[in-house]
């Protein structure tokens, strides 16, 4: 199945990277894995972009039935500008709080490692 290493939703930013809701529909359907990027372009148009930005893609790719290819995708070593609050890996445990005021301790577990763990597993060769 594909993967979107690093792609937000298109309907809550239209970058030419973000997937349309067509897209995130076809990687749902085939069982794929997105990974949310964190590249400040992606998140938010027009700059200022911040941790909380990305719950807006988050909750559309899981309302259109994405919850279990949800991932983290960051790009951290691949961009010179950041989310405001994900400057660095050391600021996912406070992302992982943001997130927990939101959605279940199991779903926030699905998107930190276990849906890519479960991908990998699955479609890798032994």
């Amino acid at each position: 199945p594909p993967i979107a290493s690093h792609a937000n939703a298109y309907a809550c930013c239209p970058h030419p990277r973000n997937l349309k809701d067509e897209q995130i529909c076809a990687l749902i359907e085939r069982g794929g894995l997105l990974g949310i990027t964190f590249v400040p372009s992606f998140v938010r148009e027009g700059g200022g972009a911040r941790a909380d930005d990305l719950l807006r893609h988050i909750e559309h790719i899981a309302a259109l039935g994405g919850e279990k290819i949800l991932s983290l995708g960051s790009d951290f070593d691949g961009i010179g500008d950041y989310v405001a609050d994900l400057e660095h890996p050391g600021r996912l445990p406070a992302f992982r709080d943001l997130l927990l005021n939101y959605y279940s301790a199991e779903f926030v577990e699905d998107l930190y490692w276990r849906n890519a763990y479960s991908f990998y597993m699955k479609h890798l060769p032994e």
